[in-house]
This record gives C-alpha cells, sequence and structure tokens, in this order.
C-alpha cells in the first residue's frame, strides 16, 4: 500500500496504469506489478520526486511470498503473532462495511475462477484496501427474446436473493459478504472474501477423505444451526460450495458459500437446488425447514467418503426414489451409521443441525440456546466415526 501522510495531500500515482486517490476515501492505494508503478512526491502536477517500481513477480506472486513469511512467524511465535488471512485482514475479525458506509468498490481484476449460465466470478483486487476478494458478476448485454429477458431476471433475482442472505450473515463458517453494487442496471457484483479452494479441489488433490469429512461435518453443522436460528434456509448444501482457508497450523476451515438458492425458512416453497442432494420433502413440495439443509449435509458427506462409489453415481442418478434408496443404503455403512438421524426421510425424525452439534460435540460451536434443543429420538450412544 501507498499511504499519503503529506499535509498537502502531495503524493500522488500517474502513468498509463494509476488507479488514482479518491477523494473521501483514505488516502492509501495498492502499488503492485502493472497497478500504481509510478508515483511521485512533492508538489506539482507528477510530483518533485518521481518513482518507478519494478516488480519481480504478479500481485499473487508477492502475495503468497508475504503469506508464507507470515506462517512461518506464526508457527513459531504462536499466539503472539497477529496473523492475516489471505484476503488482506486479520483472521476471525469481524469487521464488515456497514450500509451508510457503502461506497464504489474500485478494483483490478487477477484471474478467473470460474463462469455459468449467470455470469462469471474472479478474483479481484481491491485497490482502496489491498484485500483479494472473489467477485460474482451477472452477465451483460441486450436480451433479444422474452425468454432471454426472463432468464436474465430469474438471474437477477438468484443475486439479490445471496446478497441479502450472506449480508446479514456473521459466522465463521459463512462466506464474508464485503459489498456489492450495480443494483438496479445490468452490470450487478457481489464481492465476498476470497478464500483458499472449495471442498471438490481439495478432495481431487489426494487430502486424506476421512480427516476432510471429520471437519466438514463439524463445521457445516455449526453453520446450518447458526442460519437455522437466522431464519434462513441455505437449499443447496453441496462439495461446490463449501470453500476452505488453511489456518496457520494447517488446518482446513470450511466455509459455505453460494446462497442463491436460499430462503427464509417461513417462505421456502420453491422447488430449486441439485436435485441428487435435495431433501425428500423439497422434491415432494412439501414443506421445508432448515432440515433440508442437514439432509444435504449427509449426501454431501456420501461424497467426500465416496461411500459405494458415490461420486461416480452422482451424475446418474434423478429418481427421487432412487436418491432416498441410495442414502438409506449409506447410511448403514459403518462411517456414516453415527450420523444416520441426519438421513431420516420424514423430517419429523431427522435430527436438526443443532441436535447433532449436541450429540457429536457436547454442544460445541452451538448458536441455538441449549435449553431450546429436544432430544433425538432413538438415538444410540457409542463411538461414532465422526468424533473428535
Amino acid at each position: 500500500m501507498l499511504r499519503d501522510s503529506s499535509i498537502d495531500h502531495s503524493t500522488h500515482v500517474f502513468g498509463k496504469d494509476a488507479v488514482r486517490y479518491q477523494h473521501g476515501r483514505e488516502r492509501r492505494i495498492v502499488v503492485a506489478h502493472g497497478l500504481n508503478t509510478m508515483f511521485g512526491i512533492g508538489s506539482g502536477r507528477a510530483g518533485t520526486v518521481q518513482f518507478v517500481l519494478l516488480w519481480h513477480g504478479d500481485a499473487e506472486e508477492t502475495m503468497a511470498k508475504v503469506m508464507a513469511r507470515k506462517r512461518e512467524k506464526a508457527s513459531k511465535y504462536g499466539d503472539r503473532y497477529r496473523f492475516p488471512s489471505p484476503d488482506g485482514k486479520l483472521m476471525f475479525s469481524s469487521v464488515r462495511r456497514s450500509e451508510g458506509q457503502a461506497r464504489t468498490i474500485r478494483f483490478v481484476k487477477t484471474k478467473n475462477l470460474g463462469s455459468g449460465q449467470f455470469g462469471e466470478v474472479f478474483k479481484a483486487l481491491d485497490v482502496d484496501t489491498g484485500k483479494l476478494m472473489a467477485v460474482k458478476q451477472l452477465k451483460t448485454g441486450k436480451v433479444a427474446t422474452e425468454a432471454e429477458r426472463l432468464k436474465k431476471l430469474q438471474q437477477y433475482q438468484l443475486l439479490e436473493r445471496e446478497m441479502h442472505a450472506i449480508r446479514q450473515a456473521r459466522h465463521p463458517n459463512i462466506i464474508e459478504y464485503l459489498g456489492s453494487q450495480g443494483w438496479g442496471g445490468g452490470n450487478v457484483k457481489i464481492f465476498t472474501s476470497l478464500k483458499d479452494g472449495d471442498l471438490v479441489s481439495l478432495i481431487q488433490a489426494g487430502e486424506d477423505a476421512e480427516q476432510v469429512a471429520r471437519r466438514v461435518l463439524c463445521h457445516m453443522l455449526r453453520a446450518l444451526d447458526y442460519l437455522a436460528c437466522i431464519e434462513i434456509i441455505h437449499r443447496d448444501v453441496k462439495p461446490d460450495n463449501i470453500l476452505y482457508t488453511f489456518e496457520p497450523n494447517g488446518r482446513a476451515v470450511f466455509i459455505l458459500t453460494d446462497f442463491g438458492c436460499s430462503s427464509r425458512a417461513n417462505t421456502a416453497k420453491s422447488i430449486i437446488g441439485t436435485r441428487i442432494y435435495m431433501a425428500p420433502e423439497m422434491s415432494m413440495g412439501g414443506l421445508q425447514t432448515p432440515k433440508v439443509d442437514v439432509w444435504s449435509l449427509f449426501v454431501t458427506m456420501m461424497w467426500i467418503l465416496d461411500v459405494h462409489g458415490f461420486r461416480a453415481l452422482e451424475r446418474r442418478i434423478t429418481c427421487a426414489v432412487e436418491i432416498q434408496q441410495i442414502v438409506a443404503f449409506a447410511a448403514a455403512t459403518p462411517w456414516l451409521s453415527g450420523i444416520q438421524e441426519m438421513a431420516a426421510p420424514d423430517p419429523l425424525h431427522r435430527a436438526s443441525a443443532a441436535q447433532m452439534l449436541v450429540g457429536l460435540y457436547g454442544g460445541k460451536g452451538l448458536t441455538t440456546p441449549v435449553d431450546r434443543i429436544p432430544p433425538m429420538l432413538g438415538r444410540r450412544r457409542g463411538n461414532h466415526h465422526f468424533v473428535f
């Protein structure tokens, strides 16, 4: 960051790659490879003393080196060292932009992360704070037909729904909302904190599935219990929508993301989400409660552990009855029998996230007050594989 502490605000960036200080903001700006590589100090248009920055790597390479150095110090000094996360903030900080402080987020795009029918997701650098962000952007362009117009409207509504859901959520296992802009036009963007990757890529990289499953279960139950308390149903819990970031000690923290299918608990009626992860009551058009997410998390456990070759079957199964049969079969396996209450077809008999946190972890990580959690029906005591 280039910070201007001069009384007369005489530090300025210039040149073709300049993104200048903006009136009303703190006078600091990102300098990186290809961004603000020339600046001047002193009076005059370009400053009386001029500098040209020569970088020996791009912004991501530089950030990676800095983070590696920070991790080394964190490992050496432990709690005495304050460790920043990959998005440039201190770990577990709860700093967020209030609506009264909302300003246009100025950024430079650094890398494509993916694209879909709604638009694209890319990595970006906030030029005013230095934070790395994930940006979800709605596709732009004219629509030629009524069908295209309706599709664009639906995509807009999904992004708006996601924004409203994550804006009010504040939990270490739920993606952090940094801001959004472009509403009312065709260039909508949602900004969230950047993580190291998603669950799918972690498993594909060869991480120990058993260890990953243990942490995913614990962290996602905490996230789902929190969402239930603020009366939000995610409705699309699956491996693609679970991100991770590494702590200084090398352990992964898992974060629930992509709230485009979410709904308030008292208004959820539409059949939406990914069919193979969909709870029976959703596929049949029944009453939707936060327990639909608990079912989806159980199926996610099946995917992580690849129970009975589930990953290969995932794309071929479309029939709701067949899905329920496979889930019932998986619930009887040694690895998943300890959490089979999550897979009860009848939501009245299915455990809530809060009940599972009490049953497996003694209530650690709960948001729901303990005195409001009924006991699970037929809970068997014993050595369950997921307890750690």
